[in-house]
């Protein structure tokens, strides 16, 4: 249980790494800055309604038993209101952990960004306490995010590896 918390900590940063596009011609297949997060795709499709301009964890990689420090900042085109969520799975190797449905309102709560998210520049750091019992091996986070109505706000996708200590 201690892993599966561990693992949701990557949450709130991903829900909140927002992102919008900066020129409709930019082509981008990663995330600015130093982290192992990146969009689902590449380039991250237009109709995207948040552009992260960085996202960087510290230390990177991250350590079991650390805290982590992650900062990140982007753009909101549009706002995002109450009953937008977040489909969460989390896999260690192959196997999947973790498969949920989260309401977004609650876990941008976490990083002190309230709900309705409001359309422009926005910034955000958050320091977090990495479980020392969280397994070592390769671990895989997809978030997809979405509006109330089903519109996709964003995809990320995190992968991490922890070793044996």
């Amino acid at each position: 249980m201690k892993f599966i918390k561990g693992a949701l900590i990557f949450l709130p940063f991903l829900t909140n790494a927002l992102r919008g596009q900066s020129s409709s011609t930019e082509l981008r297949t990663y995330i600015p800055g130093d982290s192992p997060i990146d969009t689902c795709t590449s380039p991250a499709p237009d109709t995207d309604l948040i552009f992260i301009d960085s996202v960087s964890i510290s230390p990177n990689p991250p350590e079991r038993g650390q805290n982590l420090t992650i900062t990140a900042s982007g753009t909101v085109k549009e706002d995002i209101l109450e009953g937008a969520y977040v489909e969460i799975d989390v896999k260690y190797g192959l196997i999947r952990l973790i498969h949920q449905t989260l309401d977004l309102c609650e876990q941008t709560e976490k990083v002190d960004l309230a709900c309705p998210i409001k359309e422009g520049q926005v910034s955000l750091e958050r320091v977090v306490e990495l479980p020392q019992a969280i397994p070592p091996g390769k671990y895989t986070v997809n978030a997809r995010v979405f509006t109330s109505d089903d519109r996709e706000v964003t995809c990320l996708v995190a992968r991490v590896a922890f070793g044996v200590k």
